[in-house]
């Protein structure tokens, strides 16, 4: 069965990522802007009427569906001097928006150069980390919000954990 168009909507410039709630009312979109007076944004589409709204989250460099309707989001970059933002993870709930999102670490730890994000079914949050120079460091979060381990990535940027 081809694909069909149902609608179209109208996101932020440079769209990135991609994730769906369970039910399929919402599609969470994520754009970089242009790098220069378009900031990235986390948008929110209901699929229903096709209305976006803009979460106001600044920052977000990575995100991705974790467990129970969770979505995962990585803040970090660099700021207008391109010195690096510590990474943080935050949490929204899928189903409920309304609630904002929530720092994912119990004890707000950062991460340095943070880079990627990977979440699991069973709910473990890998971030790579990377200077762009030197084999990037991979670090493994608990489902409760706590560091478990860090690894060397054997490679520069670490962009994804295979999940299974």
């Amino acid at each position: 069965m081809p694909f069909k168009e149902t609608g179209t909507f109208q996101v932020n410039t440079n769209p990135e990522f991609i994730e769906a709630s369970e039910d399929g009312s919402k599609i969470f979109v994520s754009s970089k802007g242009n790098y220069y007076d378009i900031p990235g944004t986390l948008e929110v589409v209901s699929t229903s009427d096709g209305k976006v709204t803009d979460l106001s989250l600044n920052n977000l460099v990575y995100m991705d569906k974790g467990p129970g309707n969770k979505l995962y989001l990585l803040t970090g970059g660099y700021d207008s001097s391109y010195n690096p933002l510590p990474g943080k993870i935050l949490v929204i709930n899928m189903s409920d928006t309304n609630t904002g999102t929530s720092e994912f670490m119990r004890d707000g730890a950062e991460f340095p150069q943070a880079y990627s994000l990977s979440a699991t079914s069973d709910g473990y949050v890998f971030v790579g980390c990377s200077d762009y120079q030197n084999n990037g460091d991979v670090y493994v979060i608990t489902p409760e919000g706590n560091k478990y381990d860090k690894f060397d990535s054997m490679g520069l940027n670490p962009i994804r954990v295979v999940k299974k």
